[in-house]
């Protein structure tokens, strides 16, 4: 025994506690400091079994419970002494390990919150969505402090304010999308917390607070809380709130400075977000704007393309016109020049008959060159959009019979004109003045250029696809139109190449579709040469 009393002296001058246990695993011996280890006198621990597995040169942590409750953490140590080969008694060397197992544990926490809080920091910079990035911040730091919820409270203009986002352990203490607005929280606190500051309440039942405060949380189901700022410049944003819902809680100081670490980098990510949805805006706003732009310059550009175009198509109709005024109008003015020359010198050995013959003639080609003036002067205000339209009901059957008894002058005995409607319609509403001349045009020309006589028909139906309209119908036996010059017969001055002799300006089917199309309608043409010609105009029931 003397032998292990020489040990635990060498081991007492390390401070360690030592317990000597016998071979039925019984308490033998204690030191002193045994006694503050365990908090327990010698005499109660001597005789009691040690209760701990004995293993010889194993070295192990363990935990002692006080009876105050308080835990205490110490290193195990065996060594055994054995006399005639038989172990006698076993040494249990106990160091107190509690502060350096707090100073690991705190270390341990320390590198887990830097790596947290560096990762936080790198998800939050990797979002631009700005609920993604709060979303993010809550549920790491309800991770990180292992609070019963956090979430974010923004504010509204007026300080009330709304939680937006939302982490909590379970739904039953969900809050998120409540509204509040708090009559404690004054300019004053609003001040603190542009400033930085925060707030921290660790049992609403015991804290020294105002009562409408209390209440506020205890609607919340709020025990402890914690509540830093969210702000940049002068801007407060909102707060990140952190709660304990069933217990009270200390807040501990490097708790407060990780949550303040979290709400800057939040606030910094709210602003790249703001920004980059500004910039969005503006990219959007600028593309709208370019876009608008391109297409007033796309529309300015066709514009001037028609106008260039009008002038240019003005310009050969002006140069058209020339040529023809000095064709069509030569041979009238040469005959009224003879005519008027006749009468002026010969009138007196003319009989009465002889003279007005002459002045036949000569009204005669004054009012064929009125006609061909009145034909310029009508295409000239359907080009430049200035011929007016009144809009009138017509009754179909006698609008049609009319304009045929209207054109019978031009006829021959040859010719035959038949009207027949073909259509349950009996009125339409349009302008009766141009309907009038396109029917008066397309019927002179089928007489025109039906030299030898034959059937004239103007038929009037309705297509069954197309009901809202009507069509009229001109059809002739005559010299026909062939179909290299069907493309420009509604060209201004074009004549087809087989009309020989037949007079004409060439300004009538111009004058016929430009008429159709104010009305809201078309002019077609099918024809053979030498078999005959039909024109089809639709025209719109109602204008």
């Amino acid at each position: 025994m003397q032998e292990i009393l020489d040990q635990i002296d060498l081991i007492q001058e390390h401070l360690d506690a030592v317990v000597v246990v016998d071979r039925a695993g019984v308490v033998c011996y204690v030191n002193h400091a045994a006694e503050v280890l365990f908090n327990r006198k010698a005499k109660e621990l001597i005789g009691e079994e040690f209760g701990l597995p004995i293993m010889a040169g194993e070295r192990t942590d363990i935990d002692i419970l006080h009876a105050n409750g308080q835990m205490i953490s110490a290193e195990m140590r065996f060594f055994e002494t054995e006399k005639n080969g038989e172990v006698t008694y076993t040494i249990v060397s106990l160091r107190d390990i509690t502060e350096r197992k707090r100073t690991e544990e705190w270390l341990r926490y320390q590198n887990e919150r830097e790596r947290l809080l560096g990762t936080i920091a790198l998800k939050i910079q990797r979002e631009l969505n700005l609920d993604q990035i709060l979303a993010v911040a809550v549920e790491e730091s309800r991770q990180l402090l292992q609070a019963d919820r956090v979430l974010i409270y923004r504010f509204h203009p007026d300080w009330s304010g709304t939680f937006v986002v939302e982490s909590a352990i379970n739904r039953a203490i969900a809050v998120l999308g409540e509204t509040i607005y708090d009559p404690c929280f004054n300019s004053e606190r609003i001040a603190k917390y542009y400033h930085g500051a925060h707030s921290i309440v660790n049992d609403v039942e015991t804290e020294p607070i105002s009562e409408c405060y209390k209440q506020l949380l205890i609607g919340f189901q709020i025990r402890a809380n914690l509540v830093v700022s969210i702000g940049f410049g002068d801007r407060l944003w909102g707060l990140l709130v952190a709660h304990q819902c069933y217990e009270p809680r200390k807040w501990q100081q490097f708790e407060i400075e990780s949550l303040q670490k979290i709400a800057s980098h939040v606030s910094i990510a709210i602003q790249q977000a703001e920004s980059f949805t500004r910039i969005q805006e503006l990219n959007r706003n600028l593309e709208k704007q370019v876009a608008e732009r391109t297409t007033q310059l796309e529309a300015s550009l066709d514009e001037l393309k028609r106008s260039l175009q009008k002038e240019k198509e003005l310009h050969e109709l002006k140069s058209q016109f020339v040529a023809m005024a000095s064709h069509e109008f030569r041979t009238p003015l040469a005959t009224i020049q003879v005519a008027s020359d006749l009468l002026r010198h010969y009138s007196d050995r003319m009989s009465e008959e002889k003279k007005l013959s002459h002045f036949d003639k000569i009204q005669q080609e004054i009012r064929n060159m009125t006609a061909l003036l009145e034909e310029l002067l009508t295409i000239g205000k359907v080009e430049s959009g200035r011929l007016p339209i009144n809009p009138q009901e017509i009754q179909l059957e006698r609008f049609c019979k009319n304009a045929i008894e209207e054109i019978r002058f031009m006829a021959t005995e040859q010719h035959s004109l038949k009207f027949k409607k073909l259509c349950k319609q009996e009125t339409c509403v349009t302008d009766t003045n141009l309907v009038h001349k396109i029917l008066i045009n397309l019927l002179s020309n089928a007489i025109k250029y039906s030299p030898m006589g034959g059937e004239i028909m103007l038929t009037i139906m309705q297509p069954s696809e197309q009901s809202d309209r009507l069509a009229f119908q001109v059809s002739d036996p005559g010299v026909g139109i062939a179909i290299a010059d069907q493309a420009h017969i509604f060209e201004p001055f074009f004549r087809a190449r087989n009309v020989g002799k037949i007079p004409g300006t060439g300004l009538g089917l111009a004058i016929a579709m430009a008429s159709a199309e104010l009305l809201g309608g078309t002019i077609s043409v099918q024809s053979e040469v030498d078999a005959g010609t039909t024109f089809t105009f639709l025209l719109p029931v109602q204008l």
